[in-house]
């Protein structure tokens, strides 16, 4: 191996540890964004379908249009908040657990 070679390695080494260095930090930036957002999405897919599940229900009891979309909206904030809450307490108790168990 020539002193060439040797210098084209050592660069492409180093550009691999830049390069895994952006990417690790991109993959960290996406991990707290999904930390944040998943449940958020899963919270607003809940109250899709919580909406739908009551105006349907609303719609078959032959109820006005503005009363079971009333009904929808209020069925969605509830599974919006539920689902947001029950998230919330889990990650409260994951971090009780851990702080109880933590021994510096």
């Amino acid at each position: 191996m020539d002193d060439e070679e040797t210098a084209q390695l050592i660069a492409d080494a180093e550009q691999q540890v830049r390069d895994s260095g952006a990417t690790a930090r991109r993959l960290m930036t996406a991990l707290e964004r999904e930390r944040f957002n998943g449940p958020v999405r899963g919270a607003h897919d809940a109250g899709e379908r919580a909406y739908a599940l009551a105006r349907r229900a609303a719609e078959q009891a032959g109820v006005p249009a503005h009363e079971a979309a009333a009904r929808g909206k209020l069925a969605f904030w509830v599974a919006y908040f539920t689902d947001l809450a029950e998230e919330a307490a889990a990650r409260a108790a994951v971090a009780r657990e851990d702080e109880r168990t933590y021994k510096p």
